[in-house]
């Protein structure tokens, strides 16, 4: 007799935006070269190391050194709710039964415009602005950090959603499987960065 066990895993996810002022950074050097070129460095030196577990270590505890550097220049912050699309949560299961495609991994980050409600049934943003690919992913446990950063000249408008894309996702708007849909309510103007962080955690039930 076959024992049958019923297991809910439920996808819980919040996107941070942080907003930085260039003018506030120290003076001679530019924060945009300085912050891809700080995560170009952490990436550079997570790959040099071979055990998974301090690799991500390492990364997390770089990310967070260089979050401290860049406090006094933050100069607003705010944190959103999301929904897990079926279509993104479809993926994950096709991979763990080792159907194709299996590319499920997080690639993108996109940032829209759209004044549409998201859902679970979405499989695009509203209206996309830009995306950007992930400039750190970090794992530790059943919780990933993917972190997008864009730059002065990027996103600038009132951005009212943003969602991550999945599969094959490429640089072209609405491409790839989108995993996320959140409304938001910011402004990105061209005297700001901005830093995105989407917290990811699978939990039973």
């Amino acid at each position: 007799m076959g024992v049958i066990i019923n297991q809910a895993m439920r996808f819980k996810g919040r996107v941070s935006f942080i907003f930085h002022d260039p003018a506030k950074f120290i003076d001679g050097l530019r924060l945009d070269e300085y912050i891809k070129n700080m995560y170009e460095s952490i990436n550079r030196e997570a790959a040099g190391i071979s055990d998974p577990w301090q690799r991500e270590r390492v990364k997390r505890e770089k990310a967070t050194v260089l979050d401290s550097i860049l406090g006094f220049c933050v100069v607003r912050q705010a944190r959103y709710d999301n929904v897990t699309c079926t279509v993104g949560r479809t993926q994950i299961i096709k991979a763990l039964a080792n159907k194709t495609p299996t590319a499920t991994y997080m690639e993108y980050s996109a940032l829209g415009t759209g004044s549409g409600t998201p859902a679970v049934s979405d499989t695009t943003l509203s209206t996309e602005l830009a995306r950007k690919t992930f400039s750190l992913i970090s794992q530790s446990d059943n919780t990933a950090e993917f972190r997008s950063f864009y730059t002065t000249d990027d996103a600038n408008g009132t951005l009212t959603e943003i969602g991550h894309f999945m599969d094959d996702a490429t640089g072209a708007a609405d491409s790839g499987t989108l995993f996320n849909h959140a409304a938001i309510s910011e402004t990105k103007t061209s005297s700001l960065t901005l830093t995105t962080i989407f917290n990811l955690t699978a939990n039973n039930g």
